[in-house]
């Protein structure tokens, strides 16, 4: 499969751009997800013309209270010289489906960024000056930063989301008609069901309300609602209903001791014994004998690469 096109901050693949000359090389970047992202990288402090080393960047509340990259020792704002960096050269890039930011970066961070008072007193947490205008810029595209992607489930999820946005990328690229619009809704159903159920038939909806003449409004809402939707992290109660659900259709091609053994599974999942990946493996592996053609499409069930063993963390 061709790798995804991914944006991420330059050190994080190794690159010696940091304010004190270093690197925050993220092995798991480039060893493990580095198989099936294809990065381009970016540093906007080095962009802009900051050299290497340099004194670091400071966030600055103004008198407005918004918060502004200052270079301490000279005063000299870099903010908007930051936010036309992202207006310039993020539309640049090949078409990304997700961006890797460094974590606390007053450029890059996308949260828990320090800003400080004009006395030098931490007053408030924010976000870095590049990576609030890359997600004003680029509302639907899936962004993370790589300390939070420590954190099993919002690991699972952000890759999650890539994949499903690179998805609708080639089904747009390709040409988009209402009969892609709906097998794209068909084949992340359970997906959807499983992050939102009330958003799943506001979705359903939406296609609903289709007519030739709206097709693009229609397109432009559904796809704001469902990358909205997948941002939301189910939790075992809500994959049990999902996993219960597609037990329901496959029960009837299974012997009583194969339906025992599936229904066991789920409960030691929602009883936190085993993570998600058990079930879904031998409900995978029951779909391969019994042929339903709808499950086996269902995005839910093999979202990603199962190499990367994503599941395992949910």
């Amino acid at each position: 499969m061709e790798k995804i096109n991914i944006g991420i901050s330059a050190c994080l693949l190794g690159q010696t751009v940091r304010f004190d000359g270093g690197h925050q090389h993220d092995h798991y970047l480039t060893d493990v997800l580095g198989k099936y992202f294809e990065y381009h990288p970016l540093c906007p402090e080095v962009a802009i013309g900051l050299g290497v080393p340099r004194s670091s960047l400071r966030l600055i509340a103004n008198a407005e209270g918004e918060p502004q990259a200052i270079m301490p020792n000279t005063g000299v704002n870099h903010t908007e010289a930051l936010r036309q960096f992202a207006d310039r050269a993020v539309p640049k890039l090949p078409e990304i489906s997700g961006y890797i930011l460094k974590k606390k970066s007053p450029s890059c961070g996308m949260e828990r960024v320090r800003i400080y008072s004009d006395k030098g007193m931490p007053i408030a947490n924010g976000m870095g000056i590049f990576a609030q205008r890359l997600i004003e810029n680029c509302p639907l595209l899936p962004v993370e930063e790589e300390g939070r992607l420590f954190d099993l489930r919002l690991r699972e999820n952000f890759i999650k989301r890539v994949y499903v946005y690179a998805e609708w990328q080639r089904l747009v690229r390709d040409g988009l008609t209402y009969h892609h619009l709906l097998q794209f809704h068909s084949r992340h159903k359970l997906l959807l069901i499983a992050h939102h159920y009330g958003n799943s038939k506001l979705l359903g909806k939406l296609i609903a309300n289709f007519s030739p003449d709206n097709l693009s409004t229609v397109a432009q809402e559904y796809i704001a609602l469902f990358m909205q939707t997948l941002k939301r992290l189910p939790d075992r109660r809500h994959h049990g209903q999902v996993l219960t659900r597609i037990v329901a259709t496959i029960n009837k091609h299974l012997k009583p001791e194969q339906q025992k053994d599936v229904s066991k599974l789920i409960e030691e999942y929602l009883a936190g014994y085993v993570s998600l990946a058990t079930p879904v493996r031998m409900i995978r592996h029951y779909l391969t004998q019994v042929g339903e053609p709808y499950l086996e499409l269902q995005s839910y069930l093999k979202p990603y690469p199962e190499e990367l063993g994503l599941m395992n963390g949910v």
